[in-house]
C-alpha cells in the first residue's frame, strides 16, 4: 500500500513529469543552437534528440511507477 494519498501522487507525478518537460525543452533548445552555429553536425544532433527523447521517456516510466502505479 502506498502511503501518499492518491491526490497528492497525481499532483507530484504531474509536477515532476512538468519538471521533466522543461528539462526536455532546454536540451532540445541547446542542440538546436549547437547545429545552428555548425558545432555538431546533423547526424550528431539527431542522435542527441534521441539520447535525450529516450531518457525523456525512462524518466516519465519511473515517475508512474512511482507515483502512479498499484495505488491500492
Amino acid at each position: 500500500m502506498n502511503s501518499i494519498p492518491d491526490s497528492e501522487a497525481v499532483h507530484r507525478y504531474n509536477e515532476l513529469a512538468g519538471e521533466a518537460a522543461a528539462l526536455l525543452d532546454s536540451q532540445l533548445a541547446r542542440i538546436r543552437l549547437e547545429y545552428e552555429y555548425g558545432a555538431i553536425t546533423a547526424r550528431e544532433a539527431a542522435d542527441r534528440r534521441v539520447f535525450c527523447l529516450e531518457e525523456h521517456l525512462a524518466t516519465l516510466r519511473h515517475l508512474r511507477a512511482q507515483y502512479l502505479e498499484d495505488r491500492s
